[in-house]
């Protein structure tokens, strides 16, 4: 049975608990440590991860939430990262990563350092916090997430795109924050069946809104060479399993403002594929790989091992 292990991306943490745990709280002070060295700051002030974990936030703008939150995740990731290894030895696992998680995967796997990924992880969240706009979960309890009138109503709103399509049953639409406010009320009155909910993410991810912060990501890892992945990594963009150093460079950054296809990555997981999630909260990822493949394949056929592993 083939092991994938898979990296959370942004959601809710409660980062106080989490910083109570010895090896969480090591990491996030080195980490700490590693960013002061190299003077990264938010809105005037050196970035405290430190701090932010202790007391679940910074005082910053919301968008800017995301700055601290993005490393944080990181760090935790290679935490659980290594204690995986340790009680699966000489494992050789795909690595997968959602959304952001993308970026602990390729750490992972040798593409880059821990520095540069932590680096790389900080300075992401900073570009992407001053470019704006929202976020809104979108779900239904039965049957599938009518995709093509979604996209249809973003059309018609403008400035909101279906960003990600996380499951059959759940996507999120981004945005500029008064365009997802008209479309929220759209969707109410020609969707009714939909549920909808807003989600902090700290930036409208996977959208054209991203555009400029990939750009300055690009610009920031030109120095930055990927090394061939020492495991292999099934990729957002394409589904692709893949070692090779520059396409997963590529991919990685253009993911960043290209939608973000999960619920197509599960169709393809193998049904004999052990997934193990590293849980830095609930799980999410097996559940909605579950999801997608029982809607697709059948209750039976659709079937995965889904292992969370948390700390």
């Amino acid at each position: 049975m083939q092991p994938i292990v898979a990296f959370q991306g942004l959601g809710r943490r409660d980062w106080a608990a989490l910083y109570k745990k010895p090896k969480f709280k090591e990491a996030i002070k080195q980490g700490n440590k590693i960013l002061r060295q190299h003077g990264i700051a938010v809105e005037g002030r050196p970035l405290n991860l430190v701090e932010a974990c202790r007391k679940g936030g910074l005082v910053l703008q919301e968008h800017s939430q995301t700055c601290w939150q993005q490393p944080c995740i990181f760090l935790a990731s290679m935490v659980l990262w290594d204690q995986w290894l340790q009680e699966n030895p000489g494992a050789k696992p795909i690595l997968l990563g959602f959304s952001f998680g993308e970026w602990s995967a390729a750490t992972a796997a040798g593409c880059i350092d821990s520095e540069t990924g932590l680096l790389t992880a900080a300075m992401r969240g900073i570009f992407t916090s001053r470019a704006g706009g929202s976020s809104l979960l979108v779900s239904v309890r039965t049957g599938s997430l009518p995709i093509q009138r979604l996209r249809y109503r973003c059309k018609r709103v403008g400035s909101v795109w279906l960003a990600n399509v996380n499951s059959s049953q759940q996507g999120l639409i981004s945005g500029q924050t008064p365009a997802l406010q008209e479309l929220e009320r759209s969707l109410k009155r020609n969707l009714p069946s939909l549920k909808t909910s807003d989600l902090a993410l700290g930036g409208a991810f996977h959208t054209p809104l991203m555009r400029i912060p990939k750009k300055q990501l690009e610009r920031w890892l030109e120095g930055v060479e990927f090394q061939e992945a020492k495991l292999p990594l099934l990729l957002n963009a394409t589904g692709e399993i893949t070692t090779d150093p520059r396409n997963i460079k590529a991919m990685l950054l253009r993911q960043l403002s290209a939608r973000l296809n999960f619920k197509k990555r599960a169709e393809e997981i193998p049904a004999d594929a052990v997934l193990h999630e590293l849980c830095l909260g609930n799980p999410i990822i097996g559940p909605l790989t579950r999801q997608t493949r029982q809607v697709k394949y059948g209750a039976k056929a659709g079937r995965i091992a889904a292992v969370p592993f948390f700390a």
